[in-house]
């Protein structure tokens, strides 16, 4: 190869890689999700089994005894909400979704979740629920989830 080609491959590669952190640095800024693959990988191997061990069982499991309102089984149910009127999730910024506040049982404004002191989620599973709200809250179809 030519150094020619070389130069211009090094220009291609550093282009590719302003724009490319451009767009995230602008979809970050305006708050806009990414719904990135990683970010739905996230979801099906983390939050999703985190939901299913610590809140389906009071948010959904029998339809007859969901507690607050607020079923999580869907991203129907998030979007909705429960008794407060507020959607749990705000895709894109976990700050202000409903949700990751009240797991992480520092904000005032609402209650603790779960509850139970020993079923309060760890920082590992909190920052997986954060990831996944800052990256869109992508939630895939079952065929998806693979």
């Amino acid at each position: 190869m030519k150094m020619e080609n070389h130069s211009s491959l090094r220009f291609l590669l550093s282009l590719a890689i302003t724009l490319g952190l451009a767009r995230v640095s602008t979809a970050a800024e305006a708050g806009t999700p990414s719904d990135s693959p990683v970010s739905e990988l996230l979801f099906v191997r983390r939050v999703l089994p985190i939901f299913r061990e610590k809140c389906v069982s009071c948010h959904g499991d029998d339809e007859k005894k969901i507690k607050s309102g607020f079923d999580m089984r869907t991203m129907e149910g998030l979007r909705k909400g429960g008794d407060s009127g507020e959607p749990a999730l705000a895709p894109g910024k976990p700050e202000q979704s409903p949700l990751y506040l009240a797991a992480t049982r520092t904000d005032p404004d609402w209650k603790a979740m779960p509850p139970k002191e020993n079923d309060k989620l760890t920082s590992e599973q909190l920052s997986a629920i954060r990831q996944w709200i800052a990256g869109g809250a992508p939630w895939p179809d079952e065929a998806r989830r693979g």
